[in-house]
Formats: structure tokens, C-alpha cells, sequence
């Protein structure tokens, strides 16, 4: 539910004069990818009205959602995978950048973001493939058989 909401206040708040003057600002090459941003705001709040609809259901024991879920839950893991290969990608940037004047302290600060961001990230990859295994495993999908197939 949270999902949907930040979807629709980020639609909000991207979108009529606001998002012109900010786009406006921005050089023309990004302008595309600015302009791509309320079709990224639909598809988000789709995935997230399909997960609220999965999660309910998982509730009342429906298999087809449990199916879904596992596909939603592995593409969220993909995308969070590609992620942590990008933060690990930025961190090791962080330790090639030139040496300048008080840099050590922005760099220090820098590192700590970077890697703290990547242990989250890490974490949450974790718990989205802990999550796919449990929902595989066999006590959990006698739980989704019907009653008579049992």
C-alpha cells in the first residue's frame, strides 16, 4: 500500500508546470529520460497494485499468487542484483577518483555511503531470495493445494 501511495504522490509531484520547469532545466540530452518518467510512474504503481492484490491473496492461501508472487518477488531480485553490481561498480570509482585538497574527508564520507547503501542493498536481496525459497518449499505449497488434492 505504501508502494502505491509513494507511486501516486511521485506522479503528483512529476507532473503538469512543476515537471516542465524542472525539465526545462535539465540539458537536452536527459530530456528524454525526464519525459519517460510518468510511464516509469504507471508501470510502478501497476507492479505495486498487482503485489498489494498477490499479498492479499497469499492470505487466503491462493496458489496463482503465490505462482505470481514468486515471479514479482525474482524480477525485484534481478533488478536488485544489477543494482548491487552497479553500487559495487561506483564504489570502486570512489577509490580511483584524483587526489585534491581536502578530498580524504568527502571521500571517507563517500565510502561509508557507498558501502552502507550496498550492505542494504545486499540485505535486501537476501531477504527477496529467502523469500522466493520459502515460498517454493513443500510445506508451503501443501499449505496452497486444495483441500481435496491433498
Amino acid at each position: 500500500m505504501m508502494a502505491i501511495l509513494q507511486g501516486v504522490l511521485f506522479g503528483v509531484l512529476f507532473s503538469g508546470e512543476m515537471a516542465s520547469s524542472i525539465a526545462r532545466d535539465f540539458p537536452v540530452e536527459s530530456m528524454d529520460a525526464f519525459q519517460s518518467f510518468s510511464t516509469l510512474f504507471t508501470v510502478f504503481i501497476g507492479i505495486s497494485v498487482v503485489a498489494l492484490a498477490c499479498s492479499i491473496a497469499l492470505l487466503k492461501r491462493k496458489n496463482w499468487a503465490r505462482l505470481l508472487f514468486i515471479g514479482l518477488t525474482g524480477v525485484g531480485a534481478l533488478f536488485q542484483s544489477i543494482g548491487l553490481a552497479l553500487q559495487l561498480k561506483v564504489a570502486t570509482l570512489f577509490s580511483t577518483a584524483p587526489r585534491v585538497e581536502g578530498f580524504n574527508e568527502a571521500e571517507q564520507l563517500g565510502n561509508i555511503m557507498v558501502w552502507f547503501v550496498t550492505g542494504i542493498s545486499a540485505v535486501m536481496l537476501g531477504l527477496m531470495l529467502w523469500v522466493i525459497y520459502k515460498l517454493c518449499s513443500k510445506p508451503i505449497v501443501r499449505e496452497f493445494k486444495p483441500i481435496n488434492e491433498a
